[in-house]
Order: C-alpha cells, then sequence, then structure tokens
C-alpha cells in the first residue's frame, strides 16, 4: 500500500488537471473550481495536521497550498459573479 505517498500523489495530480479544466471556463467550472480548492487546502492541511509523517509538506509550502486553494475558489467565485451581472439585462 502506498500510504500517505499515495494519497499525496493522488491528490497533486487531479489539482493540476482539474485547474486547468477549470480555467478553461467551460460549463461546470464552479464545481470544478470548488474541487480544486478543496483539494489543495486538503493537501495543506493535512500536512499541517500530520507534521510527524515523513512525506508531508514542510510549513511554508502547506501554508501556501491550503492559502492557494482558498484564493483559487474566491478567484473564481468573482469571476463567475461578474460574469453573471454583465451577462444579465439591465433595467
Amino acid at each position: 500500500m502506498l500510504g500517505h505517498f499515495g494519497f499525496m500523489g493522488a491528490v497533486s495530480f487531479p489539482i493540476i488537471g482539474v485547474g486547468l479544466l477549470a480555467s478553461l471556463r467551460a460549463g461546470g467550472r464552479k464545481l470544478t473550481a470548488w474541487v480544486v480548492g478543496a483539494l489543495s487546502a486538503a493537501l495543506g492541511i493535512a500536512s499541517l495536521v500530520f507534521p510527524d509523517v515523513e512525506s508531508r509538506m514542510d510549513l511554508p509550502s502547506a501554508l501556501t497550498a491550503t492559502g492557494w486553494g482558498i484564493a483559487f475558489v474566491v478567484s473564481a467565485q468573482r469571476r463567475l459573479l461578474a460574469g453573471a451581472t454583465s451577462a444579465s439585462p439591465s433595467t
């Protein structure tokens, strides 16, 4: 069994792939943006919660991954809201 190394790898690759998918602004991008943000934050938080595990990220990397996940979701939400307000007819 791969254990924590498998978890780190299994989470890292989808972050990249789904992040690219979300950046293409295809239909359903709200869900993909939330998935990327949650996976990135989970990766950082797992490293913070389990500091004794050999495959953890160091503190700056864990905090960066967590912050990046949150920032990705906030950015995507702002773009979605901006697109929704500009697409709606003004009265």
